[in-house]
């Protein structure tokens, strides 16, 4: 738009625009939202500062008559953006919500979640790349609600390590290395927690925060905690943090994906946050609490990194990922 004249910067219906400066379209965005009229800004620049998106909008706010309501700042961000969401979490006196949809469902409902809210600025984060659907509509709903949730179908009531996802990706991931623990050994018992939202003032969302009650109840105090993050490990480790948890009870397992020609296997496995890995750390937790013998461990560690490099090989022959990782269902229970 500009080098073409006759070609019009928006379709008939008004509603499509193209322009290549995202501060230009920041401001078109924030106009849209002063005029009472919702938008979504869809896949941010990598080197946007969106910290500056939030001051002008903080300022709109802080400019608005008290009985007025402000649309929400809302972005979709993809998990290229790890930086911007941490940037994100760091902006302590803004009304930011993260959501991080474990699945299609989930996305839907936070979708709308965040063109619902008024006075606040809604990321939704999530990967360009096809996840299973695991959730219904209600349970999906539910979940985005709570922010924190146990996944009864994938966990037991009295766990020896909790694995928790947060996000499409890491949800797939943390299923398939319980699924890793569960044929290794039977014995150990795993429960599953889904993490979904984030503030700068800890898990859910600005109306539904969860407490350090609930985080206790749902990812018990005692035992070990594997976190797969799509995000960087600071910002999750100062949202722990703030809940005044025993840091060395938690294992976070933080990732990106950054446009390097990796597959999504090899990209995971080489930040160790595939789930071959996080089965390895499983395993290595549960023999050190007495769970599983050192002897179970290392067959199951065998087993994963034997994985890894038939991953890593047919990603190197073929630039795809291997069959064993794209057709895996979760069975377990089945």
């Amino acid at each position: 738009w500009g080098s073409q004249p006759g070609i019009a910067p928006h379709a008939p219906d008004s509603h499509t625009m193209s322009y290549p400066a995202a501060s230009a379209l920041r401001g078109m965005q924030l106009g849209y939202l002063e005029q009472g009229r919702q938008s979504v800004f869809v896949g941010a620049s990598l080197h946007e500062d969106m910290s500056a998106a939030s001051r002008s909008y903080t300022a709109a706010l802080s400019s608005q008559p008290s009985s007025a309501s402000l649309p929400s700042l809302n972005t979709i961000l993809s998990h290229q953006s790890a930086e911007q969401v941490t940037n994100a979490l760091n902006q302590r006196d803004t009304p930011t919500t993260v959501y991080f949809p474990a699945d299609s469902n989930c996305a839907v409902v936070a979708l709308d979640m965040m063109l619902s809210s008024t006075q606040a600025i809604n990321i939704l984060h999530a990967s360009d790349t096809t996840q299973p659907t695991w959730l219904t509509t209600k349970a999906a709903r539910a979940q985005m609600q709570a922010g924190l949730a146990t996944w009864n179908f994938a966990s037991h009531a009295s766990p020896d390590i909790v694995l928790a996802a947060c996000g499409d990706v890491a949800t797939t991931e943390v299923l398939a290395a319980i699924e890793l623990i569960a044929h290794s050994c039977p014995a150990a018992r795993v429960r599953c927690v889904n993490i979904s939202s984030l503030t700068p003032r800890g898990f859910g969302t600005l109306t539904q925060p969860v407490s350090r009650r609930t985080l206790a109840r749902t990812v018990t105090t005692t035992k070990p905690v594997i976190i797969a993050y799509p995000g960087e490990e600071r910002s999750l480790a100062a949202t722990l943090f703030a809940y005044g948890v025993d840091g060395r009870q938690f294992d976070i397992h933080s990732f990106g994906l950054a446009p390097c020609g990796d597959t999504l296997m090899t990209s995971l496995i080489r930040q160790q946050a595939s789930r071959y890995d996080l089965a390895i750390a499983a395993a290595t937790c549960l023999s050190a609490t007495g769970v599983i013998s050192p002897d179970e461990a290392q067959r199951l560690a065998e087993h994963c990194h034997a994985a890894i490099e038939q991953c890593l090989a047919h990603a190197r022959e073929h630039h795809t990922d291997h069959p064993m990782v794209t057709t895996w269902q979760w069975q377990q229970g089945q």
